[in-house]
């Protein structure tokens, strides 16, 4: 059996230059030779992202390295909102190559079908088997509107600009919400068999500006994917801890399905705020919500599995979904912190064995709920893989897929896909 040798490795250095150094440090002695790095780090090392690339990509002159900006991260080492981590992997049974595609809110689906093609291309002559996808799309990015306050607009007069602004805002300054599952529908429809864990960049739940990694390239509204055939094992599983709670139905929504105008038959937030068992001034409140809105999700059934959904804008007559919604039956949902870190062991369990190392995407959401408590959902996962490395970053939207199957969209979830030889 081929030696595997992975490694995950963490730095805090506030200069570039030291941080690279730090991370090539700890690579060299735990994956000397990677075939590709995974690297990702806070919007807090914008100004140092240029020095951290090309330190690394000058040292690994033969790695492929993808990735991007991530609200924070959990390994090993611990849990962090700052810094900067990477994950090494050296293996030689395995054919590694890198996918770009550009203004994937603008025009997604060119986005995803030209990065599916780079990687189909790049990997047709491998003799391996297993085919996998790690891929990184750029997240949301909120333009600054007036009459927007924390992700509240109470005016009509307002509501109507901000809806004919958005699709001026997407188009020219690509400043929207993601459009990653019309990103991740090409790229799953080219590369039906392999599986894949996708992550959403976002910067610090801002929702200004995120970044994607390739190389020594820093990239806006992108996606980068990371396309490996090998013949290791993988198996993926995801988890929110939510249970279904009340059945209503969206009646009207928009064409891309993320604003919805009417929740059985009435306006959006009235009838959602009736449901909530909330008065429907408080969703109107821009500062409670702004603190308060990861708590009102609503979940969809997609193959017996429960899909989150978060509105992160309430407006005069309608709400803003991060991810697809469906017309038809959704549910609103009930979730404790208790059952946010039950669902990690869960997931883990479910998908048991014994990897050689693991890479897990959670929504930013739970970071900002669980605080502190986040440090269990880490103990969960060192007491399952043991020493094993293993790296969890904190995102805008999460995805998982087994090969020759539909791919799954989630917000406010935990996925983890294990690795092994």
């Amino acid at each position: 059996m081929k030696d595997l040798k992975a490694c995950v490795a963490t730095s805090r250095q506030w200069k570039g230059t030291e941080a690279a150094a730090e991370l090539w440090s700890k690579i060299k002695k735990g994956a000397p030779n990677p075939k590709f790095i995974l690297l990702f780090a806070t919007i807090d090392y914008k100004d140092e992202f240029k020095d951290i690339l090309s330190d690394l990509t000058l040292e690994f002159k033969n790695t492929m390295l993808v990735g991007g900006t991530v609200a924070g991260f959990i390994n090993q080492d611990g849990c962090y909102t700052r810094g900067v981590t990477a994950l090494a992997v050296d293996y030689p049974n395995m054919d590694v190559v890198v996918g770009i595609g550009n203004n994937t809110k603008r025009s997604p689906e060119k986005a995803g079908s030209e990065c599916a093609k780079q990687i189909k291309e790049g990997l047709k002559s491998s003799k391996w088997k297993n085919g996998f996808i790690f891929s990184f799309i750029s997240g949301m990015e909120i333009p600054k509107m007036p009459g927007m306050e924390g992700g509240v607009i109470k005016s009509g007069t307002i509501t109507k600009l901000v809806k004919g602004g958005m699709k001026i805002s997407q188009f020219l300054m690509q400043k929207s919400v993601g459009r990653e599952e019309d990103v991740l529908d090409q790229i799953v429809k080219e590369l039906p068999d392999f599986g894949m864990i996708h992550g959403s960049t976002i910067d610090n739940l801002k929702m200004g500006k995120n970044y994607q990694f390739c190389g020594a390239e820093i990239l806006t509204n992108a996606v980068v994917c990371l396309g490996i055939r090998s013949d290791m094992s993988f198996d993926s599983d995801f988890g929110s801890g939510a249970k279904a709670n009340t059945k209503f139905n969206i009646t009207e929504i928009s064409k891309n399905n993320q604003i919805v105008s009417k929740i059985n038959g009435q306006s959006a937030p009235s009838e959602f705020a009736r449901l909530l068992k909330k008065p429907v001034d408080l969703l109107f409140d821009g500062k409670y919500y702004s603190k308060r809105f990861p708590y009102f999700p609503c979940g969809m059934f997609q193959d017996d599995r429960l899909l989150l959904r978060a509105f992160g804008l309430v407006m005069s007559d309608s709400m803003l979904s991060m991810s697809k919604m469906h017309a038809g039956d959704i549910f609103t949902v009930s979730i404790t912190g208790k059952d946010m870190i039950e669902s990690v062991k869960t997931t883990l369990s479910s998908i048991g064995g014994k990897p050689d190392f693991g890479l897990g995407v959670e929504c930013a959401i739970r970071l900002m709920t669980l605080g502190p408590n986040i440090e269990k959902e880490r103990d969960s996962m060192k007491a399952f893989l043991k020493e094993r490395p293993f790296l969890v970053i904190y995102v805008s939207g999460e995805g998982v897929k087994k090969p020759n199957h539909e791919y799954f969209y989630m917000n406010e979830s935990f996925a983890m896909t294990l690795f092994r030889r």
